[in-house]
């Protein structure tokens, strides 16, 4: 079919004169391979119009008997596009005249109906659909004048009518008239509301079950009489098609078969024009959507990130302001502890080392949120030499010594017989391993053990590993312990710190194109580590 296969069930009985929308049956004499006529046989054609899809016509030769009855197969398919020859009563057969095996076959309406499918497909766009479809009509079928009008279900009216055939004066008040259908017995609510056929030979005497807009579209054209049939859409009437034909031609049942035909095919085309119109719709309101919502994300980023730039500035002149007092106040508190003001007592030495202490935190935070604030300014500098690993972790754990064994903690290091250098930046990875090391002293408790391990499992690059015996990490802070300002909730709040001590180690090790990730289990201790690679090569933040 021109709209794709089509799949009918047929049941014929031979020798029966065909009624007005049954299966033509043509009998004839059938040779066989040998040239010798064999008695009767035919070709069965029948008119496929199934709802929504296009007029196809159906063939199938058959060796028929009289008076023999079979049903030919329940899915019976039609190739697209497939024409056959059949005959089909013609447009001017006088009314209820039978057709009969003497009559001359006409592939008049078989190409009629190929040609329209093929105009009516030919495109998407509303308004070229319906000009062509009323000039295909008109000009291939014998109708004087051809007028499509549409239903609207939800006011219950026939609206924005096109008509060709008639003055542009007529045409005006075709397409400006709106038809109330109420009324299922009207001719128009036959037709809209009922999504019956509806063939009027003799429109006088229909006169009253006319709308009088109707009537007086009717009067303007001097109608006589017509034929209107429902353009059906998804099971639903979406308007009507409607021709009126020259006074001397009587219309006939084949006419209306044949504008049944017609308005399927009609129906199909404007069904999938709408389709296609309430997709690109969607897809204009859609790119409309995306681009207000783009627009809408651009500015709340750009607003968040000047938020961020304020945040950065004042984290850094906060930072530089705390860190003159700090240092003045962590000098005077030296010289009182070593007596350059004077005796102290055992008890004031104990308040001066807690003070001393706590001095000691506060520049370490606010160190911190310097490197982070350099860090996000892109300010972070690397001065990149061959750093010895091996030479980093000794000085590391000296220093860190005297911290561990105030708690007992046993510290060791490991490295593999022939250890190469690094390029990178000493002191950021002296940074790192501190920042990892000294977390490790704070979260381990009294006669654990803290492991740094340097191994070299590719070829180019190296694996450091800092382990410890403490509380290690509940699983629902593992994926966070490298986030700025997290703190977790092992250990106490002189030991969680700030959150900033990771978050800067994992930015540095990132600097030197590594990696870092942890892992741990909630009682038995966590083990960092980080890669670094052999062939970094400068980078500034």
């Amino acid at each position: 079919g021109f709209a794709g296969p089509e799949h009918i069930g047929v049941h014929l009985r031979v020798g029966v004169q065909p009624q007005v929308g049954d299966p033509e049956v043509h009998m004839d004499q059938v040779a066989g391979e040998d040239g010798v006529r064999r008695g009767p046989g035919g070709v069965v054609a029948v008119a496929v119009s199934a709802e929504h899809r296009a007029f196809a016509p159906l063939h199938r030769a058959a060796r028929l008997e009289p008076g023999l009855e079979f049903p030919l197969p329940d899915a019976l398919p039609v190739p697209p596009g497939e024409v056959l020859r059949g005959r089909h009563p013609r447009l001017d057969d006088p009314p209820g005249e039978p057709f009969g095996d003497d009559r001359a076959g006409d592939p008049h309406h078989a190409r009629i109906f190929f040609q329209a499918g093929l105009v009516f497909s030919s495109t998407i766009d509303r308004e070229p659909l319906l000009e062509h479809v009323l000039e295909t009509i008109r000009s291939e079928l014998p109708y004087e004048r051809v007028m499509i009008a549409f239903f609207d279900r939800d006011r219950h009216c026939a609206h924005d009518a096109r008509m060709i055939g008639a003055s542009p004066e007529v045409v005006r008040y075709a397409r400006d008239m709106e038809v109330p259908v109420t009324d299922p017995s009207s001719l128009e609510g036959v037709v809209l509301l009922q999504g019956q056929p509806l063939l009027i030979r003799d429109l006088a005497r229909e006169w009253d079950r006319l709308h009088p807009l109707n009537q007086q579209l009717a009067r303007l054209t001097r109608a006589k009489s017509l034929i209107s049939v429902p353009l059906k859409a998804q099971g639903a009437v979406i308007g009507s098609l409607t021709v009126e034909p020259p006074h001397e031609h009587a219309l006939t049942q084949d006419d209306v078969h044949v504008m049944v035909t017609v308005a399927n095919q009609i129906a199909v085309a404007l069904d999938n024009s709408e389709a296609y119109h309430r997709i690109e719709e969607l897809n204009v309101g859609l790119e409309k959507r995306i681009h207000e919502r783009t627009r809408e994300l651009e500015v709340a980023n750009e607003k968040l990130r000047e938020l961020d730039r304020l945040k950065s500035a004042f984290v850094s002149m906060v930072s530089h302001e705390l860190r003159t007092p700090l240092t003045s106040m962590k000098g005077l508190v030296e010289n009182m502890r070593h007596g350059f003001i004077g005796a102290v007592s055992e008890r004031q030495a104990f308040f001066l080392t807690r003070v001393n202490h706590n001095i000691d935190r506060l520049t370490h935070m606010v160190n911190d949120l310097l490197d982070l604030s350099r860090i996000e300014a892109g300010r972070m500098e690397l001065r990149i030499t061959d750093v010895s690993l091996r030479e980093v972790v000794d000085e590391l754990l000296d220093n860190l010594r005297p911290q561990a064994e105030e708690k007992s903690i046993r510290l060791h290091a490991v490295y593999p017989p022939h250890l190469p250098s690094v390029p990178g930046d000493r002191d950021k990875i002296f940074q790192i391993l501190t920042n990892l090391t000294y977390n490790a002293v704070k979260f381990t408790p009294a006669g654990g053990r803290i492991s740094v391990s340097v191994t070299s499992p590719e070829e180019h690059g190296v694996q450091v590993c800092v382990a410890d015996t403490g509380c290690g990490i509940a699983p629902a802070d593992v994926t966070h312990v490298f986030d700025r300002f997290y703190r977790g909730q092992e250990g106490s709040s002189e030991t969680r710190g700030a959150g900033l001590g990771l978050a800067i180690t994992k930015s540095l090790v990132e600097l030197h194109h590594g990696r870092i990730w942890v892992e741990s289990r909630q009682g038995a201790g966590s083990q960092f580590s980080f890669t670094l690679s052999t062939r970094f090569q400068h980078r500034s933040a």
